[in-house]
């Protein structure tokens, strides 16, 4: 009897002493010194403290849900130019636990981004080709912002409880969720292990940056795994402006491009500022090509019109001068001999059918307008003006007919016709 009450009493101080024993987790980081967020079977932020060192807990309801002597936590490590970690562990209620050294692998990567001026926005690409060519930034690629919690981790912290637990880590972690974009402000720095580096930035091979009043820049860039990847880019004015002066003055002047012209320009002398603004919205020539393409248009009552294509670099200032020819209103017409008949050349569209009469095409067809009978003066048609380079003939039964170019500002024309029939005197170098 006496040795069944010892039992009793004996296995009663155990339970007493097991009651009464601490649980403890050592904490062990490296590198040493990290910070450390302790999370409970629930997620929820328990303590803060630095590693390496023993941790007791106080109140086991805390950390143990009611009734188990076990439970599943996290430990978070950080620290300033290392990774963080988390990693899942079984502790034991009344225990001395001792999970295994949190690995921080150093930020041994650095990209830093800068412009001058500041606040640019720069996107990435596989190929300088892709940056020129992508308005829409379409093809440009996702640049990792932010270092991510070591690879394994997310897996771990997951399968601590369940997802919405484990969701508690994104409002406590400030690394929990990694960040990705297409774009970046300047200035940009970002720190990464070597590892995610080299995962997130291979393909990158071209940055296109873009600020408003500033001329797009593309430049080649690579990212080393492992060092320290500087950047620095300055931008340029988008001052980009045409001079026009022409002869005569008080010529209107318009740009006429087809699809995306800039419509009316000026009036001799003048210079035309092009807005950053305005060329933006024709993006089918302002990113691709970095100039400002334009087809002038230039016109002046008594003159005749003229047509320059151009282009202007992005800031840059081009002068062009425009020469108009004046109308001639009145023409006189001579020949030799005299009553010759004047044309000029004309030419006309029809639909006529075609030979298997399978449907009509349309056919251009050549005709003679008469202007006259030598010696005449020939008064300038308005609804049919006479243009630079238009041919002349001149035509008599019996001689060979002669033509010439109407070259503008020339008011008078003379031609000496030759008989029909004619021998051509030549010199034979045979006969000597």
């Amino acid at each position: 009897m006496l040795r069944r009450v010892g039992l009793i009493v004996l296995c009663g101080l155990m339970l007493l002493a097991f009651g009464c024993a601490s649980t403890k987790i050592a904490v062990k980081t490296m590198p040493s010194d990290a910070e450390v967020k302790l999370f409970n079977y629930d997620l929820d932020l328990k303590d803060s403290f630095t590693s390496d060192k023993l941790y007791e807990v106080s109140n086991a309801d805390d950390f143990f849900p009611e009734g188990k002597d076990t439970a599943v936590i996290g430990i978070y490590a950080s620290k300033e130019n290392f990774s963080p970690t988390l990693q899942r562990f079984t502790i034991r209620k009344g225990q001395t636990n001792e999970p295994n050294t949190l690995n921080m692998q150093p930020l041994s990567t650095e990209v830093s981004i800068e412009t001058e001026p500041q606040g640019a926005r720069a996107y990435f690409y596989t190929s300088n080709e892709d940056a020129r060519n992508d308005y829409n930034a379409e093809k440009a690629v996702k640049f990792l912002m932010n270092q991510e919690i070591d690879k394994g981790s997310a897996g771990q912290v997951k399968s601590i409880h369940n997802f919405n637990a484990a969701n508690k880590l994104q409002y406590v972690l400030p690394a929990w969720t990694k960040e990705e974009n297409i774009m970046i402000t300047t200035p940009f720095l970002g720190k990464y292990t070597k590892t995610a580096s080299a995962f997130a930035h291979k393909h990158i091979r071209a940055i296109r940056i873009v600020k408003e009043g500033y001329i797009p820049l593309v430049a080649h860039i690579e990212i080393h795994p492992g060092k320290v990847n500087a950047f620095s880019y300055k931008l340029r004015p988008f001052h980009t402006s045409i001079k026009i002066t022409s002869d005569p003055e008080g010529v209107e002047i318009a740009d006429v491009r087809k699809g995306s012209s800039f419509g009316y320009l000026g009036r001799t002398p003048f210079i035309k500022n092009f807005s950053y603004e305005e060329c933006l919205d024709r993006k089918d020539q302002f990113f691709r090509s970095g100039k400002v393409k334009l087809m002038l248009e230039a016109k002046k009552s008594g003159y005749e019109d003229e047509y320059i294509e151009t282009q202007v670099n992005f800031g840059e200032e081009k002068s062009i001068r425009v020469s108009l020819r004046r109308t001639s209103t009145e023409i006189t017409f001579q020949s030799d001999p005299p009553e010759t008949h004047v044309y000029v050349q004309r030419f006309s569209q029809k639909n006529t059918l075609k030979a298997d009469k399978s449907g009509l095409e349309l056919v251009r067809l050549e005709h003679w307008k008469h202007l006259g009978t030598t010696p005449f003066t020939y008064y300038m048609d308005p609804s049919d003006p006479l243009t630079h380079n238009d041919l002349f003939k001149f035509s008599k039964p019996g001689f060979a007919d002669q033509t010439e170019r109407f070259k503008s500002g020339i008011v008078n024309y003379h031609k000496v016709l030759e008989p029909k029939g004619a021998i051509e005197h030549q010199y034979n170098k045979s006969s000597n």
